[in-house]
């Protein structure tokens, strides 16, 4: 789990604001100066915007998801805490499209669980990887060429854990 905790100085008074976050269970919390303002999950994680207000000022934790990494920032009045630079929020708009060649990437991982004809850890292996290539592919701000690498290199990936699962079984097997 992750806790981040920024404070800020705002008209000459500093205020706390604190993150928790579990990537695996999606769950998330947020307080500001001891106050609970939001606590929420996501049964797919693929990173969240959440409006604050701080002493009247308006923000927002910000939790982005790359497909490898969770990265966390605080934005208030329009400029992040992270970088000093102004930030375009979400402010609920629709999940980014899933580009057209993605679906080639996530379609070779989900393709694991149906050569394996089942089985929780080949869905495990094909679904993250199927889920990794969807959040990568909807990420603006990498170049097209930068996401379809990863994209790749996730699907390689997910076909190297599975051959080496199966090679681990057959192994198991003859052992027997």
């Amino acid at each position: 789990m992750a806790k981040k905790t920024w404070r800020v100085g705002l008209d000459d008074v500093f205020h706390t604001v604190e993150l928790e976050h579990n990537g695996w269970s999606g769950k998330r919390t947020i307080r500001v100066d001891d106050q609970l303002i939001d606590q929420s999950r996501q049964f797919v994680d693929r990173g969240s915007e959440h409006p604050i207000e701080i002493a009247g000022h308006r923000g927002a934790v910000v939790i982005r998801y790359n497909g490898l990494a969770y990265s966390y920032d605080l934005v208030v009045d329009g400029r992040s805490m992270k970088t000093g630079r102004p930030v375009a929020l979400k402010e609920g708009k629709a999940l980014a499209p899933l580009p057209s060649w993605a679906w080639v990437f996530v379609g070779a991982c989900g393709l694991i669980p149906i050569v394996s004809l089942g089985g929780a850890l080949s869905a495990a292996i094909g679904g993250g990887g199927a889920a990794a290539c969807a959040a990568i592919a909807r990420n603006s701000s990498m170049g097209t060429g930068a996401r379809v690498a990863l994209c790749a290199g996730v699907t390689a990936l997910c076909w190297v854990l599975f051959a080496v699962m199966i090679v681990g079984v057959a192994a198991l097997r003859a052992g027997r």
